[in-house]
């Protein structure tokens, strides 16, 4: 699609400007591309990541778009990149991208807010006319709490996988994850705004706007999308799988001094985090741990997320994407996701099928947590 190809470029050039010059190699993750390939009808939004974290941090990431799931076309579609900057506004430089203290806690956040690179836009649509927006969580650190007052929402998909459209309320929008919204938008003029309401205080992302005249009104009630072919797990037949996600040995107490930088990624020597009690790799980085658990491939499985602390962890799966079924704490619909998002104590139950063989990464997707071990990997056989 030229218009995704055009902001998958520009964010990929403006990363390289700031990129630092010296030996290191840039990856790039292409696990969703696995799920696109999977997912049939296009319309599987992803992030591009490119690592180490400092990379990701002065903006070295993009956005694949692939279109097709419309059943009608809306008369406007937009991509909103959500993501903190942190940055020294005097001395116009980048701040620290990784602090014990925040890798030890919720995280190193940004003091720049942005959507699609500035600070509370403001988005011309067409007049009450219906929209697809995709919002997506490019944020190392950052879960938002976001909400559209002042018109009428629904969900249409999540993580770029169509689901059955609900009125959109409110949804807590941990790094990585991505929701597709359905708009109405609002006459000519101002008149709605997209809200983080988590924090001490809401705060506006970024405004709509009407433009042109306004269409007859009519009832909102968006068509879903056209579903992607994620297989079905047999979950009479499926074998438990645990994990559990907690704090580490290292993990800083409240009130401790956490000065100082850790390392690049994934060879930081802080074992803030575990997954199943090991953190990664749990050693001298000499060699791989072992998987955090062997699969067959072709098999159904349940997957039980448990988040034993006090921080939310957005847990990431390459290569494949989960049915989440239920929260112990809260009211979710059933739907697909390569990330799902574990609030302290909270249980999430979900299921997949195990086929795409090779190893694929669990994480959490705090880039932050990630580096200092909360990661591992599924084998699939």
């Amino acid at each position: 699609v030229p218009a995704a190809a055009a902001i998958l470029m520009l964010l990929i050039q403006f990363g390289f400007v700031f990129a630092p010059k010296d030996f290191w190699t840039v990856t790039v993750l292409w696990s969703a591309l696995a799920l696109i390939a999977a997912a049939g009808p296009p319309g599987y939004a992803v992030i591009a990541q490119f690592f180490p974290v400092e990379q990701m941090g002065r903006g070295l990431m993009g956005i694949l778009v692939v279109e097709g799931d419309t059943v009608e076309p809306y008369a406007a579609d937009e991509v909103l990149l959500l993501r903190d900057w942190r940055v020294d506004t005097e001395a116009g430089t980048f701040s620290n991208f990784l602090t014990k203290r925040g890798a030890s806690r919720a995280g190193s956040f940004g003091n720049v807010r942005s959507v699609n690179g500035a600070m509370q836009p403001n988005l011309r649509l067409p007049a009450g006319r219906d929209c697809r927006l995709r919002l997506i969580n490019g944020d190392p650190t950052r879960i938002l709490d976001v909400v559209l007052e002042g018109a009428e929402a629904a969900i249409i998909a999540i993580d770029g996988i169509a689901v059955a459209p609900f009125p959109f309320d409110g949804w807590l929008l941990g790094p990585a994850m991505r929701i597709d919204l359905a708009v109405r938008a609002p006459g000519a003029g101002p008149g709605a705004r997209l809200v983080d309401r988590r924090g001490p205080e809401p705060l506006v992302l970024a405004s709509l706007e009407g433009a042109g005249e306004a269409w007859a009104a009519t009832p909102f009630d968006p068509r879903p999308l056209r579903a992607g072919r994620i297989p079905v797990p047999e979950l009479a037949a499926a074998e438990t799988l645990a994990f559990d996600f907690a704090a580490g040995a290292g993990t800083l107490p409240d009130g401790a001094e956490a000065g100082g930088l850790i390392g690049a990624i994934c060879v930081s020597s802080e074992d803030f985090w575990t997954i199943n009690g090991a953190g990664w790799p749990g050693r001298d980085h000499a060699r791989i741990p072992a998987p955090l658990a062997v699969l067959q491939r072709g098999r159904s499985y349940r997957v039980r997320l448990r988040n034993l602390g006090r921080i939310a962890h957005p847990i990431h799966i390459h290569g494949h994407s989960f049915t989440v079924l239920r929260s112990d704490q809260r009211a979710l619909p059933v739907h697909h996701a390569d990330t799902v998002l574990l609030m302290p104590d909270e249980t999430v139950d979900a299921a997949f099928v195990a086929d795409n063989p090779g190893d694929w990464m669990l994480h959490c997707h705090v880039i932050e947590h990630q580096e200092t071990g909360m990661m591992g990997y599924v084998r699939i056989v």
